[in-house]
Order: C-alpha cells, then structure tokens, then sequence
C-alpha cells in the first residue's frame, strides 16, 4: 500500500489500474539484454592442452618473411636530408 501511494505522489497521472503495468515493465528486463545462450555448466576454466603437448614442430613449413614497407636505414635519412639540403 506505501509503495502505490507514493506512486501516486510522484506521478499524478497514474491511476491504482496502472500501478502494477509500472512495477511489473520496472522489474523485468528488456529482451535485448537477457543472454542468448548460455555457457555449459561443465567447463572447466582450465583449457584443454592436450593437442599443444602432442605438437610435433618438425612437421611446421619454413618460411621466408618480408617486410612490406621496410623502414629506411640511418644511411638512407642521411642521405635525403643531404639532397634536399
């Protein structure tokens, strides 16, 4: 009875029909909030690494890594600096 009548008090446009519409909206939450799945209750918050300790790394293919834009050496400043002089 407290709670509808200070409903009343701070929002004069409410009648007694609509204060349980404005405490029922008040305490569900939207649905864009509520989660979409859920997690398994039976996982465990230590990862599997059974696949990382069976990793043979003979079996990786070498590679050759090239840098796409290669920063300019000291010599090569130097030398820009020198021609726009």
């Amino acid at each position: 009875m407290l709670l509808t009548s200070a409903l009343f008090s701070h929002h004069k446009l409410l009648s007694p029909i609509d204060a349980p519409l404005l405490l029922q909206r008040t305490d569900q939450r939207p649905s864009s909030h509520q989660p979409t799945h859920r997690l398994p209750a039976t996982m465990s918050d230590k990862p599997d690494i059974s696949e990382v300790t069976n990793f043979d790394k003979t079996k990786l293919k070498k590679t050759e890594t090239q840098e796409k834009n290669p920063l300019p050496t000291k010599e090569t400043i130097e030398q820009e600096k020198a021609e726009t002089s």
